[in-house]
């Protein structure tokens, strides 16, 4: 974990204008949609307000670009975890411009040991958000472990946990297909396995992985959901929603931003999936919360 804390702190800030030049622009654009219909599902139709009461745990909240999403959902109370001390400062500054949603930032590894006082005194939490960050714990079960608890421990019954992760069933189909079975890569990405990947080998699948001005040949881990849905149970967590990037865009007709990716930003797109865990007992059977 020391040397991904490391990486994120010196990831440079991108202004605007930096931004829009991106090569990966509408990539991006089209995973924050993907980010706004899943967190819009589970956690509140978007405008109705009708969240106002729902507490929210951010964790791997990085620079906090998810906090006008929840706002905008009717979100009152929010609390944003990371590690990066750099991305927490970052965070707190774009929290400044929030004019509805109680905001706290702390600065935490939240998969290596357990939450802080001042994390658990604000729950117990309607819902827990982890967006493109719960791949880094499935390093080795003890962290895997340390990151449900955590999210369990957070929640309340009936409470939801969401996020999106690399799709270790389309990364292993498409390595099946290229020689040496251990990179995909073009001209916007790179993943690079140190080994062929063990399936029988939950944790630890370790892959290097790059995207052009988002993260630089950073370690990660394949997440396989058969292995985390069993572990996930241990801690009262069960798997209602998984499903591809692609699968989830279409449900929620964003087929034609998916046109306009470009032709490398299309191969990068269906390597990602969303999932949701609820907290037993259930609250309710539609998996949203209850007001």
């Amino acid at each position: 974990m020391a040397f991904i804390k490391e990486h994120y702190d010196c990831v440079a800030r991108e202004t605007r204008d930096e931004r829009r030049k991106s090569r990966v622009i509408r990539l991006r654009q089209l995973n924050n949609m993907v980010k706004q219909c899943l967190l819009s599902e589970l956690i509140g139709g978007a405008g109705d307000h009708k969240a106002s009461n729902i507490k929210v745990l951010d964790l791997a909240c990085g620079r906090g670009g998810d906090i006008f999403k929840l706002e905008g959902l009717g979100v009152r109370k929010y609390v944003g975890v990371d590690f990066s001390p750099e991305r927490i400062k970052e965070a707190e500054e774009r929290a400044r411009a929030l004019r509805s949603m109680a905001a706290k930032f702390v600065e935490h590894d939240c998969f290596s040991s357990s939450l802080p006082q001042d994390v658990t005194a604000e729950g117990p939490y309607d819902a827990c958000s982890c967006q493109l960050a719960i791949h880094y714990a499935a390093c080795d079960e003890a962290t895997a472990r340390t990151a449900l608890e955590n999210i369990s421990a957070s929640l309340k019954p009936g409470g939801l946990f969401v996020g999106t992760t690399v799709d270790s069933r389309v990364v292993l189909e498409k390595l099946k297909r290229v020689a040496g079975n251990t990179e995909l890569s073009n001209s916007v990405y790179k993943l690079a396995l140190k080994q062929p990947v063990k399936e029988e080998l939950v944790f630890g699948n370790e892959y290097n992985f790059a995207l052009e001005g988002v993260v630089n040949d950073c370690p990660e881990y394949l997440v396989f959901f058969d292995a985390w849905e069993k572990l996930a149970r241990e801690y009262g967590l069960k798997l209602v929603m998984h499903a591809n990037f692609k699968e989830f865009a279409w449900k929620h007709r964003l087929g034609r931003k998916m046109g306009e990716l470009t032709g490398a930003e299309k191969e990068v797109f269906p390597l990602y999936c969303v999932f949701a865990f609820e907290k037993l007992p259930y609250m309710s059977r539609n998996k949203k919360l209850k007001r």
